[in-house]
Order: C-alpha cells, then structure tokens, then sequence
C-alpha cells in the first residue's frame, strides 16, 4: 500500500463526508411534500399549501426533483436524504477531480477538497444540489472539446442534459451560459469545431422550452435574481458575512484563484477569467453561488496551486513519479493501519451526524410546538408563520402564511409580511386584514415582545425554539 493510493481512497473518502449534512433546509420540507402531492394528482398548476394566496397560479418547475426526493424520503426516509446528498458531493466533485489537468493526485486532490469545504455553505438537501452537479458535468464535456478531446456523442449530451435540468432546478441558465461563455471563448481562441458547438447551444436552449412552464421558464431565472424583496429578507440571496467563519474557504479560494489570474493574465486564456470573473461577482452578490464558484473554479485553483509550488522547485509534489515505488514491508502495513484507522474514523462519525439528525431538526424547526397546534385543533385555523417555518408546516400539512415560494407570493406580499414580522409602521393591520387566529414565531421574534404585551394576543405555548399565540376570543 503506497502513500499515493492511501492519499487517493482517503481524498474521495473525505469527497463523501463532506457531503452528508442534516437535513435542516427549510425548503427541503414544502419540495418533498410537492413530490408525494405530484404523484398523487400530478403537477400542480395552483397554490395548495397556503391559505392567503389559495388558488393562485404556481407551477412547480422543479417537479422532476422533488419528485426524485418524495421516491428516496419513501423507501430510506430522512436517512436516505442524507445519503442522497453526499452521494452527489462525491460525484460532483469527483467529476471537479477528472477536470483537474495537472498536480494528480496531491494538489489536484487538496485543491478540490478546498473546493468541496467551500461549497457546503450552501450544501443543503435541494434541488438546487442537481445544478451543482450538472454544472460540474457541463464542465468536463465543455474542457473536453476546448482540448480537442470531445466526440460529438460527447457534444449529444448537452440537449439530453438541458431538457433534464430545466425540470430539475431553475439553474438550468448556467449550462446554456457555459456553453455561451465557451463558445464567445472559442471564437476568441480560434478553436475547431465551434459550429458543432454552437449548433448543440441553440438546440439546447429551444428544448429547454418542454417543461410545465413552458417558454416562460426562459424569464423565470432573471425574475429571481432581479427581485429586490428577496434580496432584502432572504439569507442565500444576500451577499455572504465575512465575519463567518462558513465563508472563510471561499476567501482562501478566491484569494488564491485571484492572485494567480492576476499574475499570469498574459498567458491565461479568456475562458478560464470569464469563468472566475463571472462565477466570484454571483459568488460576491449571493451566497447561494458560492458552490458554483468552487465548481467551476477548481480546475484554476489547482493550476495556480501547481505553478506556486512548481516555482518553489517542488515540481515532485505536483508531478509525482508515474510508477510508484514500492516500500518495505514495515511501511506497507503502517499505511494499511493508518488507512483502516482513518476510514474507521470517517465510519464512525458518519454514523454519528446521521444519527444526529432528528436531534438536528428539532434545534431549528417547531417539532413539538407543531404537536401542539395539532392537539389543540389550531392547525386547521388561520396562522401567521414565521417565514423559516413555513415549509415544515407544509410538510405537516398545516395551511400556511408563508413560506419559501418567494417567487410565487411575489415582492408586495413578501413586503407586507416582512413589515409586520420586523414591526413597521401598521405592522398590525397584516393580522387584522388576514384575520389571524394564532402565531407560531421563532423564540427570539422581536414580534413575540409585542405580542406578549398585547392585550388582544396571549401566549399559550413556549420552548426552545418557537412560541405560539393565540388571539383573545
């Protein structure tokens, strides 16, 4: 056993690990329940989880994912989520490795490792983790054909792959950017088989159009992206907090990538600084684009990594031998040790964070105070939700105020709410013209103060996570 193949199993040992998380997105509960619903009585064309907005016209464009976690919650249950979820950080990032050109397998291996720590700040059981993976498989085909390597069956598979993703996940605009980016690129580069290329973009982005939205899928990306509500109140569309230490990876990403594009500009292509320009501004702009960047920026971080270190005369590191040499015997069983006793390491705490998980859940979200709106018969009145909680009541099939459709609720709606929940001017006229009858809020709700106050509203249940009230008969 060499210490290059110890390096390897535990490089893509640490891949998988890296991906399990618990399952405490708040968006993962209302997709799933999309999913059983879609098998039941099909896409939905008409808001059904809400009682405000009951009726309004909502198609679920990420139908085929959440119907894909409905199928794994149903035969591995929350368990099998978590699997779902790692399983697609190791063929994400596995897939990063293979599109690494240079410094196999120890600078290859650390810089997308760096790549993989970076991107779970916003590794979450989605369908947005389907984009990442797409993303990563756009990539490898795109850098095959700028190397001359890509077969036209290659080339085949991005109108198969678009027309999966646009009903996968709304991200399906980065694979037609992508192609875009490295079509302007080759006309630049003066590369062969651009007609090929671009013949393949424009079939892929017509196909694009066989989804439940239709060709309105084509304005749905820029409508998210340009809506100031969702920028203003919700976390993964504002710009990351440095003061983090979650984001700490993507600035030792970044700083590294930036140095070297800025130091080797003249002999860097342009595709490679379109990409890293491109995917840091997204990055910068939004946390939700942070995995992205570590996506499609690994390959150049392990290329400045290589050129850093080949230019210190470590060139051994980045090109080791091809043919190992093989070690005394003593060498060969302290490696095999050391690998038994790190993947048994990697088992064991595996198992722990997986088994973790309810305990997780309860932290975050209204586990017990749910059973109680449920014993009190308050689950089938009207309720303002704080906006977190939302897709769990969906999931425990309470009607709710709100919840991470921001799309579908639309700016003035999200306005509204968010004015009453931070106590803006006539923050109580949301409660009265909604006729609500209880709130279940976040404990530490500057809204619980007011609330608790009011003679109109009584607190009726408390516990580490959420408080309910009831309006007074």
């Amino acid at each position: 056993m060499t210490i290059k193949k110890v390096f390897i199993v535990l490089f893509f040992a640490a891949l998988f690990i890296t991906g399990i998380a618990p399952t405490i997105d708040p968006d993962m509960w209302w997709h799933l329940k999309t999913g059983q619903l879609i098998l039941q009585k099909g896409i939905p064309s008409a808001d059904v989880f809400s009682f405000t907005v009951l009726g309004r016209e909502w198609t679920a464009h990420e139908w085929l994912s959440e119907v894909i976690l409905w199928l794994i919650f149903r035969n591995g249950g929350l368990q099998g989520i978590i699997f779902w979820t790692a399983l697609l950080s190791f063929l994400t990032f596995g897939l990063v490795y293979k599109n690494c050109r240079r410094g196999k397998p120890y600078v290859a291996g650390l810089s997308v490792l760096l790549s993989a720590v970076t991107a779970t700040i916003g590794w979450s059981a989605g369908p947005k983790l389907f984009t990442y993976f797409l993303a990563a498989v756009f990539l490898y085909i795109l850098e095959n054909w700028r190397d001359g390597k890509a077969s036209s069956r290659q080339l085949l598979l991005f109108p198969l792959f678009s027309v999966l993703w646009v009903n996968l996940h709304g991200g399906y605009i980065l694979g037609l950017t992508l192609i875009l980016i490295y079509f302007v690129g080759g006309v630049w580069e003066r590369r062969p088989s651009l007609v090929r290329l671009g013949i393949m973009g424009g079939i892929s982005f017509f196909l694009t159009a066989f989804n439940p939205s239709g060709w309105h899928i084509w304005i749905y990306p820029f409508l998210q992206m340009t809506s100031p509500a969702q920028r203003l109140y919700i976390t993964e569309w504002q710009s990351p907090n440095f003061h983090s230490i979650a984001t700490w990876p993507f600035m030792l990403m970044f700083g590294v990538c930036f140095f070297f594009v800025v130091k080797d500009r003249r002999q860097l292509a342009a595709t490679p600084m379109v990409l890293f320009a491109g995917s840091a501004g997204m990055a910068f702009l939004s946390i939700r684009h942070i995995p992205l960047f570590a996506v499609l920026n690994a390959p150049l971080l392990c290329r400045a990594a290589s050129n850093i270190l080949e230019e210190k005369g470590l060139k051994e590191i980045v090109s080791p031998a091809s043919r190992d040499t093989r070690v005394a015997l003593l060498n060969h069983v302290l490696n095999t040790a050391i690998l038994t006793g790190v993947l048994l390491f990697i088992l064991v705490n595996s198992v722990r964070r997986v088994g973790s998980n309810d305990h997780e859940i309860a932290k975050i979200f209204p586990v017990t105070a749910v059973d109680y709106l449920k014993n009190q018969g308050l689950d089938r009145k009207r309720g303002y939700n704080d906006y977190d909680f939302g897709g769990y009541l969906i999931w425990k099939d309470i009607p709710v105020f709100i919840d991470g459709r921001a799309d579908m609720y639309g700016d003035a709606y999200l306005n509204k709410y968010f004015d009453t929940l931070r106590l803006k001017e006539k923050w109580r006229s949301t409660l009265d013209e909604y006729k609500i009858e209880y709130a279940i809020l976040a404990k530490d709700r500057a809204l619980c103060a007011l609330l608790k106050e009011s003679p109109v509203w009584k607190e009726v249940y408390r516990d580490n996570v959420a408080r309910i009230f009831v309006r007074n008969p």
